[in-house]
């Protein structure tokens, strides 16, 4: 007969059941073999398959909306920053006889058009971003502090305050 498990390691293969792992992966993970976690698995009433397959995919997609959240709300940042940018003076190095001196100008209309590209580009990036997980009965409040930001009705403390109100909720 097969030794018997502690009951440490019993509880540790239950809790795991409900994780939406493979019977595998949590046998790696407690230190005992796949067979024990489906014998287990049985005696406590837990099914492989259709139940774990619907945890795997909620957590799959609760985990691509995070991810679609970061990067949009990455991509409004560096909007901001290539929209702060359009202002800063332009450095560039001019021959003189007394040799080559450092001179700050005014950015010139290929500077403007590169960095309004650029905000433009990272916008719509991060509104199809949020428009992806947007459903009917959504308020749109990402992209209306995203528009309120970019008319400067709000500044970005407020917008990232008002974000982070909606995130814990």
């Amino acid at each position: 007969m097969a030794e018997r498990i502690p009951d440490r390691t019993r509880q540790q293969v239950v809790d795991a059941l409900s994780s939406g792992r493979s019977c595998r992966a949590i046998a790696t993970a407690c230190g005992v073999s796949p067979s024990t976690v489906s014998r287990i698995a049985r005696e406590v009433g837990h099914t492989f398959g259709e139940v774990n397959t619907a945890t795997a995919s909620q957590t799959n997609a609760a985990y691509g909306r995070e991810k679609r959240s970061t990067l949009a709300a990455r991509a409004i940042d560096r909007a901001f920053e290539a929209l702060d940018r359009m202002h800063d003076p332009v450095q560039q190095a001019v021959s003189s006889r007394d040799g080559v001196e450092v001179v700050e100008l005014a950015p010139n209309g290929r500077e403007w058009r590169d960095n309004a590209t650029a905000f433009r580009s990272l916008q719509q990036a991060a509104l199809e971003l949020q428009r992806y997980d947007e459903r009917p009965d959504d308020d749109h409040s990402d992209v209306g502090l995203f528009l309120a930001r970019i008319t400067g009705q709000i500044d970005d403390d407020e917008a990232r305050r008002r974000l982070q109100q909606g995130d814990a909720a």
